[in-house]
């Protein structure tokens, strides 16, 4: 029997408790698993070793029209396609110009969740993404002992370029690893104690960054199934 993974995607200044989608399910562009989107004339779609990579993996897309450019003379971001909503679409931290790239996230955050335990989830950019100008960042993380939505983290190319990405553009894979399970995923949203997690956790990484990897850690080490991975 697979194991079921949910997942719900909102824009968070909006929708706290992640209860009301942004999107309607009608609307929303819904993830798809990896395989489907490759292109099946080529040889690799055939061999062992990509299915296995695809397999537990879906790719999600861009819901909506979005362009945006990084201007490097005033260290500003800017949007034409929602410029009246551009703290809403983008999250800036105090040092995402320290480097010579600056890091942008898009706030149109995935939340994961399950009741099952010792689920890990890889997270990691659609490998097209590189022809739209950007990178994704990449992680990884244990979804059953930490709850966390994911906003779509981007490194840009080259600054000062224009970047397009266009509604059903994929942007990023998720995958769901328990030894050997298979997995469902459907869009749900989640009851109040993942609620009550989500927040508790989020608070943790702003009153003590960098402290929340120990307590994951922790938390997977008492998981009473941890041998059963």
């Amino acid at each position: 029997m697979a194991v079921d993974v949910h997942y719900t995607c909102v824009i968070p200044k909006r929708n706290e408790d992640y209860q009301i989608p942004t999107f309607a399910e009608d609307y929303e562009v819904p993830p798809t698993p990896a395989y489907n989107d490759g292109i099946k004339s080529h040889d690799h779609m055939y061999c062992p070793a990509h299915k296995e990579w695809c397999k537990n993996r879906w790719t999600f897309y861009m819901p909506f029209d979005l362009h945006f450019r990084c201007d490097s003379k005033h260290h500003m971001l800017g949007s034409d396609t929602h410029g009246d909503k551009l703290q809403d679409l983008f999250e800036i931290s105090p040092n995402w110009w320290n480097d010579e790239l600056p890091e942008i996230q898009i706030t149109y955050n995935t939340l994961f969740w399950t009741n099952a335990k010792n689920v890990w989830l890889e997270y990691t950019g659609h490998p097209t993404v590189a022809q739209h100008g950007f990178s994704v960042v990449p992680g990884t993380f244990p979804m059953s002992s930490w709850m966390r939505s994911l906003p779509i983290g981007i490194i840009p190319h080259r600054i000062d370029d224009d970047i397009y990405i266009k509604r059903g553009t994929p942007i990023f894979h998720a995958k769901f690893v328990r030894g050997k399970d298979t997995f469902k995923l459907t869009r749900k949203t989640p009851p109040h104690d993942k609620i009550v997690q989500i927040k508790q956790d989020q608070e943790l990484k702003h009153w003590a960054p960098f402290k929340s990897w120990d307590l994951i850690m922790k938390r997977e080490s008492k998981c009473p199934f941890r041998f059963l991975s």
